[in-house]
Parts: structure tokens; C-alpha cells; sequence
């Protein structure tokens, strides 16, 4: 479904059994779950299952994703606009078509 640091993980957010499980150098995704802010940070709209299962898990506390991929996300308050702020309002990007937003999840 996803990967965080090394970790993949399915549609619960929970750990899958893996043949790289025990060979990962890294944070343990129970570990991660105890960290006060874990900030995801992505782009485009077809990682909107794995940010689902991550958020669902309880593996990220805050999101950073641009327009497309947070109307494809399966939350209500995500493609209706709600709980989103822009991260920056920079006249000077590229286009305007694909607008960061941060978005608490917790």
C-alpha cells in the first residue's frame, strides 16, 4: 500500500511482512506513532490510498500536498477545502495551478 522511512505498510497502516522487514535501517513505524509531529509531505494524486492508510494508521499527524492530490483523498473535509491552509502564497511560483496546502490531521 505505502512506505514511510523505509517501512511498508497496508491499508491499516500497519507494518506488512516483508523479506526487507528485519534488514531496514531505521525508525520503526510503532516508534513513529509515539512521535509528536510527523509531517508527510507529497505531491500528485496517485498516492492518495497510501496517504489515506498512513493518516488512518496513525503514522502522520500533519500533511503537506499540493491541490490534486488532496481532492483525491477519500476525506470529506479534504475535497470540500476544509481544514486546509496555504503553506505559502510565493506571487513568484510557477503556476498557479497547483496550490500547497497544510493541513493538520490530529
Amino acid at each position: 500500500m505505502g512506505e514511510i522511512c523505509g517501512r511498508f505498510f497496508n491499508a491499516e497502516g500497519q507494518e506488512c511482512d516483508t523479506p526487507w522487514r528485519d534488514r531496514v535501517v531505521g525508525i520503526e513505524l510503532e516508534q513513529l506513532r509515539t512521535i509528536p509531529q510527523v509531517i508527510g509531505i507529497v505531491a500528485g494524486s496517485n498516492r492518495s490510498r497510501a496517504i489515506a492508510a498512513a493518516i488512518s494508521g496513525g503514522l502522520l499527524k500533519s500533511l503537506i500536498i499540493d491541490e490534486g492530490g488532496a481532492n483525491a483523498l477519500p476525506f470529506p473535509s479534504f475535497a470540500a477545502g476544509h481544514s486546509t491552509a496555504p503553506a505559502s502564497t510565493n506571487p513568484k511560483s510557477r503556476s498557479g495551478s497547483v496550490t500547497a496546502a497544510a493541513a493538520a490531521l490530529s
